[in-house]
C-alpha cells in the first residue's frame, strides 16, 4: 500500500506540474490570437516605429524602435538583404524552440502510451495480476523521469541560447538603424508566424490527447487496485504478497476443491464399521452437548418467564395508569373547553363594554365641551356684567365724593352763618332800639337760612340712604362674584 501510494503522490505531482504548464500555454496562445488579429488590420506603410507588441507578459515593444537585426545569424537560410527588427526575431526564436520541445514530448508521450489491445499474449494473462501493476508502474514511473530530466536539459538549453541571443542584440543595437520592411517581407513573416501558431496549436492537441491517456492510464490501474483489495483485502503490502508468495481467493478454492476430492477419494477407501464408530461417537458428543444447551436454554425460558410475568404486571399497572390519566385528560378537555367558551363570552363582553365607555367617554367629552363652553359664556357675561357694576360704582362714588363735597361746603357756610348769627346776637344785645332796623333785615335773612339748612340736612340725608344702598349693592356682587368663582373652580376640577 505504501508504495502504491508513493507512486500515486508522484502521478499527482507530475500531473499538476503539467497542468500548469498547459496553462502558461493557454496564456501564450491567448496572446499570439491577439498579435494576430493585429497583424490582420491592413497598413500601406509598415515603418519599424509604428509596430507595438501587446504582450502581457513583457512590456519591450514588439518591433523596438530605431532598432533591425540581420537574420542571417538566426537562420543562415535567410538572405542577406533582409533585416528584421529586433523584438519578434528573438521571440519568433524563443516560440521555435517551444514549439519544437513540445513536438518532441508529445511524439514521446504517444510512444510511452501502450494499448492494452497491442499486448502479447503472455502479458494479457498478466493483465489483471498485481505484477502487471507494478510493472506497469515503474515502467511509467521511468518514462516520467526520462521525461523530466530532457525537459530540465531543454530548459538549461533554452535559457542558455536567449542569453547568446541577448548578447548578440545588445551588440548589434549599437551599430544597425531602423529600415523601412517591404510588405512583401511582412507578408512572408506573417506566413511563417501562422506556420508556426498552428505547428503550436497542433502540439497543444497531441498534448491534450496525451493527458487523456494519462488519465485512462491513471483510472486503469485504479481499476486494478480495487481489484487487487478485493482479491487480496483492504490492508495489504505488495512486498508481503509478492514475498510470501500469496495465493489468490480463486486459485485457494482450486486448492480446497482438490482437497476435497482427496478426502473424498480416501473416505471411499475406508471400512464402514470405522465409519459406523466414528459417527456414532461424534452423535453421542453431539447428545451430550445438546443436553447442555437444553438445560441452559431451561434456564434461560424459566427467566424469561419470569421477566414476561413482571412486565405483564408492570404493563398492567402502565394500563390502569393510562385509563386514569385518560379519565383526567377528558376532564381537563371539557374544563377547557368551558374556559374557552367562557373566554370567548368575556372577549365579546369587554368589546361591547369597551365599545360603550368609548361612547360614554365621547358623549361626557361632548358633554364637558358643552359646559365648558357654557361656563365660558357665563364668565364672559358675568364680567362684562362685574364691569358695568364697577363703572356705576365708580360713577356712584364719584357722585357721593362730589356730593360730600357740597355737603362740606354746605356745612363750612353753616358754620359761618352760625358764626354771623353769633356775631350779630350781641351787637343787638349792647345797642338796644337803634339796632331795631338792623334786627328786622336780619330776622329776614334767618328763615332764608334755615331753609337752607333744612335743605342741606333732607339733600345729605337722602345722599347717605343712596350711600348705604350702594354699599349694600357692592357686597351682594362681591358675594355673587365669590359664588361665580367658587363654581368655576369646581367646573375646573372636575374637568381636570
Amino acid at each position: 500500500m505504501s508504495l502504491l501510494k508513493k507512486l500515486s503522490d508522484k502521478l499527482d505531482a507530475i500531473l499538476n506540474e503539467e497542468e500548469v504548464k498547459d496553462e502558461t500555454q493557454q496564456n501564450h496562445s491567448e496572446t499570439t490570437n491577439v498579435r494576430q488579429k493585429k497583424q490582420k488590420k491592413p497598413k500601406q506603410n509598415f515603418v519599424i516605429d509604428d509596430w507595438e507588441d501587446m504582450d502581457e507578459e513583457d512590456d519591450t515593444p514588439f518591433l523596438s524602435v530605431g532598432k533591425n537585426i540581420k537574420m542571417k545569424s538566426a537562420d543562415p537560410f535567410f538572405p542577406n538583404d533582409v533585416t528584421a527588427p529586433e523584438g519578434p526575431t528573438r521571440k519568433s526564436r524563443i516560440k521555435s524552440k517551444r514549439l519544437k520541445e513540445e513536438d518532441n514530448n508529445g511524439n514521446k508521450l504517444e510512444e510511452v502510451n501502450i494499448n492494452s489491445n497491442a499486448l502479447p499474449p503472455v502479458l494479457k494473462g498478466l493483465e489483471n495480476s498485481e505484477g502487471f501493476v507494478e510493472a506497469k508502474m515503474v515502467e511509467l514511473s521511468k518514462k516520467i523521469r526520462e521525461l523530466n530530466a530532457q525537459l530540465s536539459c531543454t530548459q538549461n538549453k533554452l535559457k542558455i541560447a536567449e542569453s547568446r541571443v541577448v548578447s548578440q542584440e545588445s551588440i548589434q543595437k549599437e551599430s544597425i538603424e531602423p529600415k523601412e520592411i517591404s510588405e512583401d517581407k511582412v507578408a512572408k513573416l506573417e506566413l511563417e508566424f501562422k506556420d508556426l501558431n498552428d505547428k503550436y496549436q497542433v502540439c497543444n492537441t497531441k498534448l491534450c490527447e496525451a493527458r487523456n491517456q494519462i488519465q485512462q492510464h491513471k483510472h486503469e490501474i485504479k481499476l486494478l487496485n480495487k481489484a487487487l483489495a478485493s482479491e487480496v483485502g483492504d490492508n495489504f503490502s505488495i512486498h508481503n504478497v509478492t514475498s510470501e508468495g500469496w495465493r489468490g481467493r480463486a486459485q485457494q478454492i482450486c486448492s480446497l476443491q482438490q482437497k476435497v476430492s482427496e478426502l473424498s477419494e480416501k473416505l471411499s477407501l475406508t471400512s464402514i464399521p470405522s465409519i459406523e464408530k466414528s459417527v456414532s461417537a461424534v452423535q453421542s458428543f453431539e447428545k451430550s452437548q445438546d443436553k447442555e444447551r437444553i438445560a441452559s436454554l431451561s434456564k434461560e425460558l424459566e427467566e424469561l418467564k419470569v421477566q414476561l410475568s413482571e412486565t405483564k404486571s408492570k404493563g398492567d399497572q402502565a394500563r390502569a395508569r393510562v385509563n386514569v390519566l385518560s379519565a383526567d385528560i377528558s376532564v381537563l378537555r371539557t374544563k377547557y373547553e368551558t374556559l374557552v367558551s367562557k373566554n370567548d363570552e368575556d372577549n365579546k363582553l369587554i368589546n361591547t363594554l369597551t365599545n360603550k365607555l368609548a361612547h360614554i367617554s365621547q358623549k361626557n367629552h361632548e358633554k364637558e365641551l358643552h359646559l365648558v363652553r357654557a361656563h365660558d359664556d357665563q364668565l364672559a357675561a358675568l364680567n362684562t356684567e362685574l364691569k358695568q357694576e364697577k363703572v356705576k360704582t365708580d360713577q356712584l362714588q364719584k357722585i357721593v365724593t362730589e356730593r360730600d363735597a357740597r355737603i362740606k361746603k354746605i356745612e363750612e357756610k353753616l358754620q359761618a352763618c352760625q358764626q354771623q348769627e353769633c356775631q350779630l346776637n350781641p351787637q343787638n344785645k349792647n345797642d338796644g332800639v337803634v339796632s331795631r332796623p338792623q334786627t328786622s333785615g336780619l330776622g329776614s335773612e334767618r328763615p332764608s337760612t334755615q331753609q337752607s339748612l333744612n335743605n342741606c340736612s333732607s339733600y345729605s340725608q337722602s345722599i347717605e340712604v343712596e350711600r348705604l344702598r350702594l354699599m349694600e349693592l357692592i357686597t351682594v356682587l362681591n358675594k355673587r362674584l365669590d359664588e361665580e368663582r367658587k363654581t368655576l373652580d369646581k367646573v375646573q376640577v372636575s374637568l381636570f
